[in-house]
């Protein structure tokens, strides 16, 4: 089969689902937040080097040279954000919101280090590439555990404010396909097209992002967190 190679730019929104502590989806009416407020996302591999042995002998001489696998151990991600977003901050930092005098999300505080458990999904552009028969082709990546989300540096001065959420993703998610519709599933009898549906394969234990294009087209900002449907 061939190799499907595509570039990737920009960045349209970015998807947040709350996770239990043991990185499943958490199915509530508050459970999911799409933004498009963000400026960037940026993802650090952190390995783990190999232990290397070189016993000399007694003349200084190398006697052999061994050295262990590296293993990764995390990924450290980085998102920056132009606005505050009470219910997002909250969401990834699992800092308390600020609530005005109807019950709408309007703030947030800052306190003690709380732990967070979240899933992280963006769509890119795929530039210089024509429609398929499937439509039109996006990059989509997912991150299915980042944890312990905590609020960068910031100041307020004569420009804009960015607000920066540093954390890290984590292995053994239990994400499995997803609880979205992100890729082009097989016709299923007596439909003779293929169909919106989750991952067509789950995430393993070791894995901590997925990337892949695709043909269903990112989703509509929401008005701060919405439901996820069992």
């Amino acid at each position: 089969m061939p190799t499907t190679v595509w570039p990737t730019i920009r960045s349209h929104v970015v998807r947040t689902t709350n996770l239990d502590n043991c990185g499943a989806p958490l199915v509530g009416p508050k459970s999911q937040i799409v933004s498009d407020g963000h400026v960037s996302i940026k993802i650090s591999p952190q390995y783990e080097d190999g232990e290397e042995t070189a016993p000399k002998n007694a003349a200084g001489k190398i006697q052999f040279v061994d050295k262990a696998q590296d293993e990764l151990k995390y990924h450290n991600v980085e998102i920056a954000f132009l606005q505050v977003h009470p219910e997002l901050f909250s969401q990834t930092t699992g800092q308390p919101i600020v609530l005005d005098h109807a019950g709408n999300a309007t703030g947030i505080r800052i306190g003690a280090t709380i732990r967070s458990n979240f899933a992280l999904e963006t769509w890119t552009d795929v530039p210089g590439t024509v429609c398929g028969p499937d439509g039109k082709l996006y990059g989509y990546a997912l991150l299915p555990w980042i944890k312990d989300g905590r609020l960068g540096d910031f100041s307020f001065e004569n420009a804009l404010a960015n607000f920066t959420i540093t954390a890290r993703t984590e292995a053994r998610s239990p994400w499995g396909v997803g609880p979205y519709d992100v890729v082009l599933n097989a016709a299923a009898a007596p439909a003779t097209e293929p169909a919106p549906g989750p991952l067509l394969t789950p995430i393993a234990a070791d894995q901590h992002i997925h990337m892949e294009p695709t043909s269903i087209i990112y989703p509509a900002p929401t008005a701060g967190a919405v439901p996820l449907a069992p």
